[in-house]
């Protein structure tokens, strides 16, 4: 059975934005983009009962380029359901909306909780909370199956919230803003569990990683330096400092033995030990001379998909040796250039990933990697 492809004018995925005076600006700090770029967007789904093989070392150099479907205007997540059924997304705008995987239409109206563009959103690992974040500065709650809203906005940032992320067991959400204030909330009683506030400016996190039993939260910004902090309390746990230059892509395994951590001074891909906080190995230009985006971990932990502004690579993860470079359709023409590429999503079961990339043309693209099926 092929996948669904269905095209569609609705953005998916860019990373965090802070907006000032209609400009908007990446947050990883190298790509100032004036006024609203055109975003085009590419969205893949399998169809329900798929046979397609789950993507593995074995087979990873067979993955072929499956399909893409454009769309308009900025976004700034994704999330699948961890079921697998459907995923959520923002628009560029105050409003969320839920897919179908089936089809890709719409699960009833959009979810409109905040004033200003929706920025980030997270579903727990159980499906049933949702949690998004807005331009203005406020977190909302939701019930992720009715969806009703929880609460009122909470209104605890000064600005902007560029990020959120659920701890493993869904108790706790994370929330970093652009007053550089990292708050930990207690998702039953959706209150105020720690917060800190980060000494330097450059420190504003581009992504926030929980560590997969729920006991780190990793940080990092402009500096290069990754922060690991204690979960509960967001006490300082360690600095990890390997990286020059912003470094927001990061991503624990699945079994959390492993952090692996990109830069876009260099370009380089750093694998650490999680228990002794040390490298392992020597750096690896994984996209050398480029800006580094995003980093996402097979389900079975195997494979580690990156993404920089000249493309995206798979690695074997027990060996760090690079995999396979993903083929994609031919370039748009003009100077197509990977200015943001959203965060690399493997399938709840694997057998699919995707991707956004946004680029100069202004024009922007997903794409959906998968193992072909047998005839």
């Amino acid at each position: 059975m092929k996948p669904a492809v269905v095209s569609s004018h609705f953005p998916l995925w860019l990373p965090s934005i802070a907006r000032t005076s209609g400009r908007f600006f990446r947050t990883l700090g190298i790509v100032a983009l004036a006024g609203m770029l055109s975003m085009q967007f590419t969205l893949f789904a399998t169809a329900q009962g798929s046979e397609r093989p789950i993507i593995s070392v074995d087979n990873a150099t067979d993955i072929v380029h499956l399909a893409e479907v454009e769309v308009t205007d900025w976004v700034g997540t994704v999330a699948f359901s961890p079921d697998g059924s459907h995923l959520i997304s923002d628009r560029g705008d105050p409003s969320m909306v839920y897919w179908s995987l089936d089809d890709l239409t719409p699960l009833g109206e959009p979810l409109v909780g905040h004033s200003r563009a929706v920025t980030s959103l997270a579903l727990s690992p159980d499906g049933t909370l949702l949690a998004s974040a807005g331009e203005e500065g406020a977190i909302r709650f939701w019930d992720a199956v009715t969806r009703e809203p929880l609460t009122e906005p909470l209104s605890d940032h000064q600005g902007g919230v560029s990020n959120v992320a659920f701890s493993p067991d869904g108790s706790r959400l994370a929330s970093f803003g652009y007053d550089a204030n990292l708050i930990l909330w207690d998702t039953a009683s959706l209150t105020i569990v720690a917060n800190e506030i980060l000494e330097s400016p450059g420190d504003w996190s581009c992504e926030l990683a929980f560590s997969p039993d729920g006991n780190l939260l990793a940080t990092s910004g402009e500096t290069g330096v990754i922060h690991l902090w204690d979960a509960a309390t967001l006490e300082p746990v360690a600095d990890l400092e390997g990286h020059s230059g912003w470094s927001c892509a990061k991503a624990f395994s699945p079994d959390g033995t492993i952090l692996a951590t990109g830069d876009s001074g260099r370009g380089l891909l750093i694998f650490w030990d999680v228990a002794t906080h040390e490298m392992i190995g020597e750096p690896l230009p994984a996209h050398p001379g480029q800006n580094f985006f995003s980093l996402t971990f097979s389900p079975d932990g195997t494979i580690l998909a990156s993404s920089g502004s000249g493309g995206f690579r798979l690695w074997d993860v027990a060996s760090k040796e690079p995999l396979n470079i993903l083929p994609k359709t031919p370039p748009r023409a003009g100077n197509f250039i990977l200015t943001s590429t959203g965060t690399l999503a493997f399938s709840p079961d694997g057998t699919l990933l995707a991707a956004g990339l946004g680029s100069s043309n202004p024009s922007g693209e997903v794409h959906l990697w998968g193992i072909d099926e047998p005839e």
